[in-house]
């Protein structure tokens, strides 16, 4: 286990990366974003999942949230706006028609601090104010990361001073091949149903089966395809976490547990180019693939989705799992 600098916010504000490893796995974070930078399995020399090379490569990207903890809110919110408890908040519109990750003031772009760090697990927390990028009540979040038997575990957690939205998402980008392109990897599915979107990229509302084109249930290749929807895994938030998805490449697999009733799948075509971490593929479309673990996409406008309304007193809470191995 290790601190170290890792650089400064174009703000001055010091960054720090800590490295942790146990079970077979090592990983490293770094406190802008809680961004996982890199992830690595015993063996084949290589990152799993997509980091930049600096913290000024990170600031510089506008999108893409490479590795961060998207929130406070994850995903799309139609019009840029929503109505709580009879008020009507505006956000900033940060794609066309919607706010997604919660813009420029989003978790994945701010500073969180480590706050508990050990060789095999590291805590990071962060607290937003109230009306921080047009969202109401102060929140306070925390990240919680632990190695244990191949896995990376995560809890992530928030409570709120008054009544606002929340749905945190761990958002890697993943290529376990160390190839330029994610087409040749395996995806399987749990999930038979999806929510559709309009032509802002958000849900119409509408839930349906999938396609056959849609359908990963019984596991198949990537492809040229480029997919960017949310698939539906429950009706509500679960208790444990349960199998969402499995990854195959290059002699290895990845499995994703989740209590989240949601994931989206995203093949990164619109992510944009930048120097790579070491050990790292270099970002750029179809370069990794992410699997976010979160609510469904525009809940606070969606009175039929799984509710993204957290309220004082409550905790929110979400715990997905990386198991990763190699294959015989």
């Amino acid at each position: 286990m290790s601190v170290s600098h890792f650089g400064e916010t174009a703000a001055g504000e010091p960054v720090r990366a800590v490295r942790i490893a146990g079970g077979g796995l090592s990983a490293e974070f770094i406190e802008w974003g809680c961004v996982t930078r890199d992830l690595r399995l015993e063996g084949p020399g290589r990152s799993l999942v997509l980091g930049l090379a600096t913290l000024r490569d990170y600031e510089a990207m506008a999108g893409g949230h490479v590795g961060a903890v998207a929130g406070r809110c994850a995903n799309r919110i139609s019009g840029a706006r929503f109505m709580l408890d009879g008020r009507e908040h505006r956000l900033e519109e940060n794609a066309p028609g919607a706010t997604l990750h919660s813009g420029a003031a989003g978790f994945g772009r701010a500073l969180w601090r480590l706050v508990d760090h050990g060789p095999t697990h590291a805590r990071f927390h962060i607290r937003q104010e109230d009306g921080a990028g047009g969202f109401p009540g102060a929140i306070e979040a925390e990240a919680d990361y632990r190695l244990e038997e191949g896995s990376l575990l995560m809890v992530l957690t928030a409570r709120a001073e008054a009544p606002t939205l929340c749905n945190l998402a761990q958002h890697s980008y993943y290529n376990l091949s160390g190839e330029k392109r994610i087409d040749d990897h395996r995806l399987t599915l749990a999930a038979g149903r999806l929510t559709p979107l309009g032509p802002d990229m958000c849900p119409t509302g509408e839930v349906r089966a999938v396609t056959p084109a849609e359908d990963f249930r019984t596991g198949r290749l990537v492809g040229a395809r480029a997919i960017d929807v949310n698939y539906v895994l429950a009706e509500a938030p679960r208790a444990d976490p349960a199998f969402a998805a499995r990854l195959e490449a290059g002699g290895l697999a990845l499995e994703v547990e989740t209590t989240a009733p949601g994931l989206q799948v995203y093949t990164a075509d619109g992510l944009g180019a930048a120097e790579p971490a070491p050990g790292a593929v270099a970002p750029g479309p179809r370069a990794g693939i992410c699997l976010e673990a979160q609510l469904w996409p525009d809940a606070a406008n969606r009175p039929g989705f799984p509710s993204a309304v957290l309220r004082p007193g409550a905790l929110w809470r979400q715990e997905p799992r990386l198991r990763l191995s190699a294959q015989g």
